[in-house]
């Protein structure tokens, strides 16, 4: 029965013969595909952060998820592969919020997030044979107005760390967001119908989508991992 189940989602997302490999250690991202039934590889893409200046906050995302698999996607040489790469931001007022360091960081996040909406985006990028196929999930989420003893409960729980806007949905926090508009996974980590297309039209070999942010950027990104 799981052999039956595990065929079919392979056959879902176009990976007969091909190696799906999850260039991120997010324990999130990888339950999320566990759940699926699919199965995967994870290699943690040992790169800095950061992006070029000037990117709009979605351009940042794609960016660096292209910059996740185009690095595990370089020691891939030979193999039939198809490397995922993913980075979520948070953003609040037209402004990219990362991931809190501190408890007092986290707090701070929380309470700029209480009682407004704000908007999470996944960049998810596929890198196969070379080409680079990229896209990304835009998610509107509400949060309740909270008191200081709600926020201090949320920062208590540790469910801030690593995670961007210093909350996750789908667990402690998920009490106080009444609303969201979009794709309820990729405020998760890991929007799957975009995740799916990509991985399918990479998998196919189909024509890659023009790059979300100046082609320059993209063209020195890719020397860099060459």
């Amino acid at each position: 029965m799981v052999d039956a189940f595990q065929n079919s989602t392979r056959e879902l997302w176009n990976l007969d013969g091909q190696t799906l490999i999850l260039a991120s250690g997010s324990a999130r991202r990888k339950e999320l595909l566990q759940n699926l039934g699919l199965s995967f590889e994870v290699e943690v893409a040992a790169v800095v952060e950061d992006h070029p200046k000037g990117l709009q906050p979605h351009e940042v995302a794609v960016y660096l998820a292209e910059k996740k698999s185009l690095a595990v996607g370089k020691g891939q040489s030979g193999r039939a592969t198809l490397v995922l790469g993913a980075d979520t931001v948070v953003i609040l007022d037209e402004e990219v919020i990362g991931k809190p360091t501190t408890d007092t960081h986290a707090k701070k996040m929380l309470r700029a997030l209480s009682g407004r909406s704000h908007d999470v985006v996944t960049g998810v990028s596929v890198v196969a044979s070379g080409e680079i196929y990229s896209g990304y999930e835009s998610t509107k989420v509400w949060f309740s107005p909270l008191t200081e003893k709600e926020i201090m409960a949320l920062v208590e729980s540790n469910d801030w760390e690593d995670k961007a806007g210093g909350y996750g949905i789908q667990s402690m926090a998920s009490s106080v967001i009444p609303r969201i508009e979009g794709d309820y996974f990729n405020v998760v980590g890991l929007p799957l119908f975009r995740t799916r297309t990509l991985v399918c039209a990479a998998a196919s070999r189909e024509t890659p989508p023009p790059p979300f942010y100046p082609s320059e950027l993209r063209k020195n990104l890719v020397e860099a991992f060459k």
